[in-house]
């Protein structure tokens, strides 16, 4: 058996609380420390519990899930717990000040037992998300598929696979940031077999949906708190390739 997982169960919905409560009760390497229905006393007890990890749904009486995102992100890093956030976004997520899960809110609760401890091994490690994913251009494009799930893009959609495209071709050629409209919309169609102002409008229509659709903590994770209005194209793809970008020079650099 591995190490025991500390957990802090912290959200409004009391329901899920109980059902949160029950699952870790079940599992022999996992243990809740703490429950709160607030997010204040949850701050409160990250530092007086040191819990591994928090399971929360983010709907605080006392403060917005951002908000509380935002705090534990200004907390030393030593002590910060990870944190699985019960929500409507897909897949696992991992940012710069923060290790967190956005999931939905669970059908099956065992997946959500391995989840946690997914989670909490990847904060022991110290290792971001895409450092222990899939190696080479075809890891770029599980991770591009990953991000742009849990970012609501409507994966029906020309415009999906068209982003996808765009944003490995930048992580393999950084330049190409720079020439979106003269280089990166050209490869993309010709790829697909379309014209490029097809590829530059269908980008745009999902992108439009994803930024009404997606929920507030993937937007803050890969935004950041300060971004308010949609990003354009090109923002768009520079967030993502950026990401995907540092998972090919880690995979390089480990060889």
């Amino acid at each position: 058996m591995g190490k025991e997982v500390r957990i802090l169960i912290a959200g409004g919905n009391p329901d899920l609380r109980r059902l949160l409560a029950a699952l870790i009760d079940r599992e022999a390497d996992l243990r809740a420390v703490g429950v709160t229905a607030l997010g204040a006393e949850a701050l409160e007890l990250v530092m007086s519990l040191s819990p591994d990890l928090i399971i929360t749904d983010g709907d605080f009486s006392d403060m917005g899930r951002r908000d509380f995102l935002e705090r534990l992100a200004l907390m030393d890093e030593d002590t910060r717990p990870a944190v699985i956030a019960l929500s409507r976004g897909r897949g696992g997520v991992r940012s710069e000040g923060l290790t967190v899960a956005g999931i939905d809110k669970p059908r099956d609760l065992r997946s959500l037992a391995d989840e946690i401890r997914r989670t909490a091994h990847l904060r022991a490690s110290g290792k971001p998300e895409w450092a222990v994913g899939t190696n080479g251009e075809y890891g770029l494009y599980i991770s591009a598929t990953r991000i742009l799930r849990e970012l609501c893009v409507p994966t029906h959609l020309a415009g999906y696979f068209y982003l996808r495209e765009a944003a490995v071709m930048t992580a393999m050629n950084v330049n190409l940031i720079g020439a979106v409209t003269k280089e990166l919309y050209p490869d993309v169609a010709r790829k697909f077999g379309v014209a490029p102002s097809q590829v530059e409008r269908a980008m745009r229509t999902v992108i439009e949906y994803a930024w009404s659709a997606a929920d507030s903590a993937m937007i803050w994770k890969y935004f950041g708190p300060t971004q308010s209005r949609k990003p354009s194209n090109s923002e768009f793809i520079s967030v993502i390739s950026d990401k995907l970008y540092l998972q090919k020079k880690y995979v390089e650099s480990i060889g």
